[in-house]
């Protein structure tokens, strides 16, 4: 190959274009092919598939019998083979190898391929000489936002749960069985996070999608509101309503209205690691609340169809009794977090069992910055998180005087807040009280609030406050509901 010319074989400019380029980033299985080349559409842009250079590559290697451990070999290739997309297809070196390079054979050598040095410079080079040719366009791949193109407007990484990942790839072939494709995915995915050169990740002032309740045009859209040339009068078609997936149901649906989730400009600690025995201890623990509490509380849950499935949200609960984080963790069998008053570790068995329920330090009363940014962490990892908005225990059915803690932490992550009411707790186990003691039990969780904040940079202060204030209401709402399933008060 002649490194001067473009993937498509033409003569190539020097590299430039970024002003006008949508990079859109993520594993496999996450949505990127389908999304790049439906936004490229609607936005009457040109449309570059980076992964399937890399897999015309292997490919090429593949049909020269070369080895893929031999790196000098590969840079060799990567110098010298034509690749040209003609519409659709992918041709290498004259050959038509669109359905080739999705097969097993590919699939398996494209990775070590595409973690070599030496490839990676000769198809980043190709990749901003063709957006140079094409003024811009919508490229996907693996590293457009961070490495390829990181100056680009819009950076997109899309990703899913690792099942719906296998699950549409094996949608895709018939010759893998779907735990050999997760098994596959996983470790692709390992790989290319810690590769050495270029490694996966999203932009640190890009925008991550969770792709795994959304359907095509929710995410479609989600992105196209990114783009900062097309204005009101664009000519693609208007989004079309959302209308969830049939399977969406089991713990929630996708909100009404695509949602993105934003790193972090600046870095965070890292989330607190959870080793087996801690996770063990957690759905045993978690697991025998759940029957205690039915048997001794008759607890009920309402509302847990309004739980976002995946992603990361925060549960905001009203706090009338120590039993509460316990009752919290009980709405969703996924794991949850917690923040949790450093006295708890005064005690050492009490202090283990925090650890094992998922509970992290927070000094109360003051500006505890590194407990924020271990929530922070959390949210960014994906994890829920339960956060008491009214910051300790109170008495009584008024819902008054919450903290901007949790408002804080969602905008600051662009997640969901879940008002969570409790009833019954404070009657089961008010404060002073050593012993709980039998009754009823009702959790009531609400429709998730979405902070209305802008997509990236900095969230201001007044937006948290109203955020705050947004939270109030309906927090109330639900503790109010939750006791009036209890049968202790009627709904004005």
């Amino acid at each position: 190959m002649n490194p001067n010319r473009s993937v498509d074989g033409q003569p190539a400019s020097a590299p430039s274009g970024a002003a006008r380029v949508v990079a859109i980033d993520g594993p496999a299985g996450s949505g990127k092919s389908t999304v790049a080349r439906t936004v490229a559409g609607r936005l009457g842009m040109a449309h570059l598939d980076t992964g399937a250079m890399y897999r015309g590559v292997a490919f090429a290697a593949l049909e020269a019998g070369i080895d893929l451990g031999d790196g000098d070999a590969l840079d060799a290739l990567a110098e010298r083979v034509d690749m040209a997309f003609d519409g659709s297809r992918l041709l290498v070196d004259g050959a038509d190898a669109t359905e080739a390079i999705r097969g097993q054979a590919v699939s398996t050598a494209v990775s070590p391929v595409a973690t070599n040095a030496g490839v990676r410079e000769v198809m980043v080079q190709r990749q901003r000489e063709w957006a140079a040719d094409h003024d811009g366009g919508v490229i996907e791949g693996r590293d457009i936002g961070t490495a390829v193109f990181p100056d680009a407007p819009v950076k997109v990484f899309l990703t899913a749960t690792p099942e719906e990942r296998a699950r549409r790839r094996s949608d895709e072939t018939d010759d893998v069985d779907l735990e050999t494709l997760a098994a596959q995915i996983a470790e692709r995915d390992e790989r290319d996070a810690n590769r050495a050169v270029n490694p996966m990740r999203p932009a640190d002032d890009g925008v991550v999608i969770d792709t795994t309740d959304l359907n095509l045009d929710q995410v479609v859209d989600a992105v196209i509101a990114l783009v900062p040339w097309v204005g009101e009068d664009r000519k693609s078609r208007p989004p079309a309503e959302p209308e969830p997936a049939a399977d969406t149901v089991a713990e929630g649906t996708a909100p009404s209205l695509p949602r993105a989730f934003v790193r972090p400009a600046q870095p965070v600690v890292d989330a607190p690691a959870l080793g087996i025995g801690a996770r063990l201890g957690y759905r045993a623990i978690s697991g025998t609340s759940r029957a205690l509490a039915k048997v001794a509380y008759r607890s009920e849950i309402m509302g847990k169809e309004r739980l976002p499935r995946t992603g990361p949200y925060i549960l905001a609960p009203s706090h009338r009794s120590g039993l509460d984080f316990l009752l919290a963790a009980m709405v969703t069998r996924r794991r949850v977090r917690w923040m949790a008053k450093e006295s708890l570790w005064t005690y050492p068995a009490l202090g283990s069992f925090v650890d094992v329920m998922g509970g992290f330090q927070v000094n109360r009363g003051t500006a505890d910055r590194r407990s924020l940014r271990v929530a922070e962490a959390v949210l960014a990892d994906g994890q829920p998180l339960v956060v008491f908005p009214e910051g300790t225990r109170r008495n009584g059915a008024v819902v008054e005087g919450l903290f901007d803690g949790a408002a804080w932490l969602a905008s600051r992550q662009r997640v969901p807040l879940v008002p969570v009411g409790i009833a019954g707790t404070e009657e089961a186990m008010s404060t002073g009280t050593r012993l709980p003691r039998p009754g009823k039990i009702v959790i009531w969780i609400g429709e998730p609030l979405w902070p209305d904040v802008p997509r990236a940079g900095r969230v201001p202060r007044r937006e948290v406050t109203a955020f705050s204030d947004r939270l109030l209401p309906e927090l109330q709402d639900a503790f109010d509901r939750a006791n009036a399933h209890r049968g202790l008060t009627t709904l004005g």
